[in-house]
């Protein structure tokens, strides 16, 4: 044993250590790197911007106000060794947009994890609207004419398809639904009395609007399946609806608080509810994005939720 230890030690043998074993990270953190890095590639691709087309002035606006509060929400990319450079992709900035919104909205719609659904749905409605948004703006420069009053959807995501405005089934609960159709209500009888005290285009679009949210109404109170609690008047004042620039103020006051509601509600479902819910929240952002005195400004952060550490 004493010949064995001294050949050993002359050959300069040791006992080696089993190497460390490190923790693999969990599906869920997993998500929410790769959120973090689809926001990270905006603010890299807006710090690289220069001036251009009113689309990508009025893309870049919008995700200037938005993108690093996301990425902070996010606790921003991770990386392994502080000397690690986090790569930029070779991309646009609408394209850069277009796979955070898609990404975003896919992993709220099969997450598990309810908190992390409620952000992603947010930040991926506020991708969406920014991306059309930007072609309105686009559009309205050159003078094309747009068709306000209609209904306004989600184009369809990649992996998700197209959501409907009012599903077939659901998982939110009746109350919330009848919520939803009172709320719808009260919005039909706000563009029915402005449409009332209105003329010429200003009124035709507030009629047109007032049928999308009749109709919103009736199919929301039909699948709630519970006593209707709509009533036929509602109170609104007359400052309200006076002059056009009230009356539009007062339309895109409801039509936000509208798409906010509903994008506090993408939790209350099932996977499948959560587009629906962030689409019927897209179109009633779009509706109130058309009306006059809009500016991006009025478009939140994080709609629906309230981020009480953007830092940490």
């Amino acid at each position: 044993m004493t010949a064995l230890a001294m050949t050993l030690g002359g050959c300069e043998w040791r006992a080696e250590t089993e190497p460390p074993v490190w923790p693999s990270p969990d599906p869920l953190t997993l998500e929410r790197d790769a959120a973090a890095m689809r926001e990270y590639q905006i603010t890299a691709q807006l710090a690289g911007l220069t001036a251009g087309t009113a689309y990508s002035a009025t893309l870049s606006s919008l995700e200037t106000r938005v993108a690093q509060a996301h990425l902070d929400a996010l606790g921003g990319v991770y990386v392994a060794y502080p000397e690690d450079e986090i790569p930029i992709l070779e991309q646009s900035l609408e394209r850069a947009v277009r796979e955070a919104r898609d990404g975003a909205l896919n992993v709220a719609v099969h997450t598990e994890d309810a908190d992390l659904a409620a952000l992603l749905s947010s930040i991926g409605l506020t991708h969406a609207f920014a991306l059309w948004y930007s072609s309105i703006a686009s559009a309205q420069y050159a003078g094309v004419e747009l068709e306000v009053g209609t209904e306004y959807q989600l184009p369809e995501i990649p992996g998700l398809g197209q959501a409907p405005l009012v599903p077939e089934t659901t998982d939110v609960n009746a109350q919330t639904l009848m919520d939803f159709a009172v709320a719808h209500d009260q919005a039909r009888y706000l563009y029915e009395t402005i449409a009332a005290r209105s003329i010429g285009t200003d009124r035709a679009n507030a009629y047109a609007r007032m049928e999308v949210h009749l109709a919103r109404s009736d199919a929301l109170a039909t699948l709630a399946g519970i006593d209707d609690q709509r009533d036929a008047i509602y109170s609104v004042t007359a400052a309200s609806v006076t002059g056009p620039e009230a009356q539009a103020d007062s339309a895109r006051l409801m039509e936000q608080s509208l798409g906010a509601r509903y994008a506090a509600t993408v939790t209350l479902g099932n996977g499948e509810d959560r587009l629906w819910l962030v689409n019927a929240a897209f179109e009633a952002f779009a509706a109130s994005a058309l009306l006059p005195g809009f500016t991006v400004e009025e478009f939140p952060a994080f709609p629906g939720i309230t981020v009480l550490n953007a830092a940490g």
